[in-house]
């Protein structure tokens, strides 16, 4: 190696390549479990509100579809808390976020049981008991898109936030088709499935020194 070769190794410019390379080794790393939580969730979505719909056309009985439907959204959660502590193994956060992660965190059952608790009471005042198939999964896919969004805000992270945008523009349309949970099912579990691929791919491909990805 010459000494402009070696000066040029040493350049500001070359190690800024070179903790960037660091950089998105670690991602990578630190986001193996993500392609597993976005998976887990496509699936509870996919086949819980699938066998919800089935329900409508008198395929399954409706015992049998709430039972799939939750044994599938309880394995999401496990599966998301196993992998997300994983990730969050060995990492120190400081600032906000160390206020924000906790708070975002205990934000979902808080959020989700208290929709189950306005559909009850909507009933209560004299709504169709049947509407709560409809109220409850769409009121539900919209808070999450709507924390997706937020989580993008807060951690951020441009594909967070279009997903999210994706679940409550679902969650949104999906009562005025007339097969809400088929929607539901299809477009809210899709979006996790297609989300779950893309992760994958990018965490198998082997970043280059100095060149973004």
């Amino acid at each position: 190696m010459t000494s402009a070769d070696a000066a040029s190794s040493d350049s500001p410019a070359a190690m800024l390549h070179v903790i960037e390379h660091e950089k998105r080794a670690l991602a990578r790393q630190q986001a193996r479990g993500v392609p597993w939580i976005l998976l887990a969730w496509g699936l509870a979505f996919l086949i819980g509100f699938g066998a919800l719909w089935l329900v409508e056309h008198d395929v399954v009985a409706a015992t049998v579809a709430l039972t799939v439907c939750g044994v599938m959204m309880v394995g999401a959660l496990v599966v998301s808390s196993i992998f997300g502590a994983r990730m969050g193994r060995g990492l120190r956060h400081t600032g906000p976020i160390e206020w924000a992660a906790p708070v975002f965190g205990l934000a979902w059952p808080v959020g989700l049981l208290g929709l189950f608790v306005v559909g009850l009471g909507l009933v209560n005042n004299g709504m169709d008991p049947d509407l709560l198939w409809v109220f409850l999964p769409v009121v539900g896919v919209l808070f999450v898109g709507v924390m997706y969004v937020i989580a993008g805000g807060i951690w951020p992270n441009w594909p967070t936030i279009a997903m999210g945008a994706w679940l409550v523009l679902v969650a949104v349309v999906a009562p005025f088709t007339g097969s809400s949970l088929l929607v539901l099912a299809v477009a809210g579990g899709g979006v996790f499935l297609l989300a779950a691929a893309y992760v994958a791919l990018w965490i198998g491909r082997r970043p280059v020194a100095g060149v973004a990805q």
